[in-house]
């Protein structure tokens, strides 16, 4: 990870956003491959646009997942309940 996608993270996090060190890396890793198979030459000026991008796009995709999850269970809990 560079300075500044650190940076962006630590943005992120000023803001009340968690994302773990774990997570931070595996969206820079995410941008990489992205990079490589696009073949983008100026990867060290494309990185903070690329990487701000897909961080907003992993919290927003772990928060819809979350959600989802918590209303399948609790549906099936109420369907447990209700016999």
């Amino acid at each position: 990870m560079t300075e500044e996608t650190w940076k962006i993270v630590n943005d992120a996090r000023s803001q009340g956003i968690s994302v773990s060190d774990r997570e931070a890396k595996e969206v820079y890793d995410l941008c990489q491959r992205k990079m490589e198979i696009a073949e983008i030459e100026d990867k060290e000026e494309y990185m903070p646009l690329l990487y701000f991008d897909e961080l907003l796009n992993y919290v927003f995709r772990r928060t819809i997942n979350a959600k989802t999850w918590l209303m399948m269970h609790t549906e099936q809990s109420k369907e447990v309940a209700n016999g």
